[in-house]
Parts: structure tokens; sequence; C-alpha cells
């Protein structure tokens, strides 16, 4: 039987160093996968992040992937919505300009693991749980620095603003990681045998859409 393994290599991750206009959400369906209605342009495989939804607050904040696109409509990849709240009013679909981060060696993405809350009290028998809010994600990643990479370029500045961005990771299957998070670390370290290294540490937040 072949393998259904998925090599590492030709893999990217890529980090946005731009958004264009806003398009504004007029609908979004509970579906699997679910469709947003918006007068859009995007393209299929293009990145959007969706905020101020009303209704279906479980779509904001969120990197996705577009799929299907159409005149009036289009699917966000992997996203299945139907337990989600009913979509109400608003909402805006942002395209990110994504650029590749060079000379990655590896990456490490990690789900947080929810919180464990401890209910035990005298009459139980057992150490008793209930189980917290869904953690989100952290990535870490090494890299030869490149001092004239708009990619890594882009790392420093989301290092020093400490505002959020939207990064993805495509494997090389096309199935593509995408999330909203900050960079908390993007250092460099040097020897005399060595190129200079590079550690990256991204502490994402909210809902990421997972290899869609």
């Amino acid at each position: 039987m072949s393998s259904t393994a998925i090599t590492a290599q030709r893999s990217s991750l890529k980090i946005a160093t731009a958004q264009g206009s806003p398009l504004t959400i007029t609908a979004i369906t509970k579906a699997n996968p679910a469709v947003v209605t918006a007068t859009n342009t995007f393209v299929g495989g293009e990145i959007i992040q969706i905020d101020a939804v009303g209704g279906m607050v479980e779509t904001n904040g969120r990197a996705y992937v577009v799929a299907v696109p159409t005149g009036t409509n289009f699917q966000l990849k992997g996203v299945d919505s139907t337990s989600y709240t009913t979509y109400v009013s608003g909402g805006t679909a942002t395209p990110q300009t994504m650029t590749t981060v060079g000379n990655i060696k590896d990456f490490d993405i990690q789900p947080d693991k929810p919180a464990e809350i401890d209910v035990t009290n005298l009459a139980s028998t057992r150490k008793e749980f209930r189980i917290g809010l869904a953690g989100s994600w952290t990535m870490t990643s090494t890299m030869d620095i490149d001092s004239s990479d708009t990619g890594q370029a882009e790392l420093t500045k989301a290092q020093n603003d400490g505002l959020s961005r939207v990064l993805t990771v495509a494997l090389s299957n096309g199935k593509m990681f995408a999330g909203v998070g900050y960079i908390l670390q993007f250092n460099a370290k040097g020897s005399p045998e060595a190129v200079v290294a590079g550690t990256l540490s991204v502490r994402g937040t909210g809902q990421p859409t997972w290899f869609a």
C-alpha cells in the first residue's frame, strides 16, 4: 500500500504584509463549509480576515482560505459553521497580502490544551474535573537570517509594534493552516562556524483554520 505521508519539503510560512479594502458581508450560512455572501472580487486560495460580524460571532477575528468564489458569495474552506450562532448582520472580509518568510527550516504548530477546572467536592469519590474554554495555538520556527528578506523584516516589525498578523503555513499537498497571532520573539544567534540563525515564537489568538 502506498504511503499517504505528507512531506514537509516545499512547505512555506507566510505573514501578512498589507491589507486590501474590506468587503461588506451580508450573510453567512450555517453549513459545511460555511458560505459568505458579499459582492466580492476574491480568488480561490486567497487569505482573508473576518471581523465585526453580528450574531455568528464565532467567525470574528479569524483568518480563512477563500474557496469557490463567485460574484455574490464564497466558501470558507474547511470551516463547518453548522453549530455556530445564527448570522444577524454586518461584518467585513479583509483580503491579506501574504509574503513568504525566507529560509525556513522547520515549523511546530501546537494547539493549546483547554483548562482543567477542578470541581471536586466532599461528596466526590475521585477527583472530578470540567473542561474549560478551548485553547488557541502556538507556533515556533527556525530559519537562516536574511536581512534583505521582506517576510523576515515583517516578523521584526510585528515584534516591535505588538500588533497581530495573519500567518499561514502551506503544506506540499496544498493544504493550508491560517491563523491570527502575535510575534512574541524573533531573535538571531551566530557563531564562528555557522550562519546566523533565527528563532520565531508566535502566540495565536482565537480559533485557527487547520490545514483546509
